[in-house]
This record gives structure tokens, sequence and C-alpha cells, in this order.
């Protein structure tokens, strides 16, 4: 079951590592690269596949929850070095 569920969402936990990490060298750069992955994904395939912006919603959540748990947990400060 838990292997279903895992290797279904698989971008999705590419999108909170991804950003978690991102979050913890640099917070404005994950939020940068966050925002442009999926405006980049919008204008190769967004406009003609249907059901993007749910799928964008998703990975912009999830997105969202890595850099939450990167300020949190690591307690990056803001991204500023």
């Amino acid at each position: 079951m838990y292997k279903k569920l895992v290797l279904n969402n698989i971008d999705k936990i590419y999108h909170f590592l991804s950003a978690y990490f991102l979050t913890t060298i640099c917070l404005p750069l994950a939020i940068v690269c966050s925002v442009g992955k999926e405006v980049f994904d919008y204008s190769t395939y967004g406009k003609k596949t249907k059901g993007f912006f749910k799928m964008a919603v998703g990975d912009l959540l999830f997105d969202g929850l890595g850099i939450l748990f990167g300020i949190l947990i690591i307690g990056a400060k803001y991204g500023f070095n």
C-alpha cells in the first residue's frame, strides 16, 4: 500500500525535498525555483494538458511545505547569509 502511494506521488516528494534543500541554502532561491518551475512547465506543456492547474497547485503546495519545513526545522534565517 505505501509503496504504491509513494510511487504515485514521487513527483510531489521531489518537489518537497528540492524546496526543503534549497531553503536551507537560500530562501529566495527556493521560492524563485518553485514558481519558476511551474511557469516553465506551463509554457512548455501546460497549455495543452488537461488538468494542469490542479497538478500545479499540488506541486506548489508541496514546494510550500518543503520551504516551511526548511524554515522551521533547520531554522533558515530567511535565506540571507
